[in-house]
């Protein structure tokens, strides 16, 4: 009865009711338990993969500047979306950064890191700003000092990227900072 249970438990979303399928007093196999229950782990390992993946989204967007507007500059530029083309990319691409840059891409990346760690007295974590992109020509709008310093530092990286997409390397993607073992780049 217990064994019944637990495959009733277990079953997948949208799945036939195991317990109205069997004959009466008759459990369910231990091989076709042992089947289902592997599917209900990888199901959940897979929804923690996912809920992962958006925490370490919003982290990202939470991190450097506006990147709702630097990522909407790279598709535009780039034909590739931030996520996940750029945001884990190399040693200096999405969040921090540490070691030598990989190759050109990653620089761009190092690059803008620098470009915001000059701006004084400007929270580049939050300021919106006003920009336009018309035929791949992106130009900064109106608005207070420090928006159009981000503006400009997350323009010079997304035509640094458009710059450098012959040279993107898929095996940089995905590239975590274990591999960046040199220590930080100075600007």
């Amino acid at each position: 009865m217990w064994g019944c249970r637990v495959v009733t438990f277990l079953r997948r979303e949208g799945q036939p009711n195991h317990k109205e399928e069997r004959e009466p007093g008759v459990i369910s196999t231990p091989k076709k338990f042992y089947e289902e229950a592997k599917q209900s782990l990888y199901q959940r390992k897979m929804k923690i993969l996912w809920g992962s993946m958006v925490l370490l989204v919003c982290s990202v967007l939470a991190v450097n500047g506006n990147l709702f507007q630097f990522g909407r500059m790279i598709q535009k530029l780039t034909g590739k979306t931030s996520f996940p083309h750029y945001t884990t990319y190399g040693c200096y691409c999405g969040v921090g950064g540490q070691g030598k840059p990989r190759d050109d891409t990653d620089r761009c990346c190092l690059a803008h890191d620098c470009c915001y760690e000059k701006l004084k007295d400007c929270n580049a974590n939050t300021d919106i700003y006003n920009y336009s992109i018309d035929d791949g020509v992106i130009t900064c709008g109106e608005g207070s000092s420090c928006e159009k310093q981000i503006c400009e530092c997350d323009k010079t990286a997304a035509l640094c990227l458009k710059d450098h997409l012959d040279t993107y390397n898929e095996e940089y993607r995905f590239y975590f900072d274990k591999n960046c073992k040199e220590g930080p780049m100075k600007c």
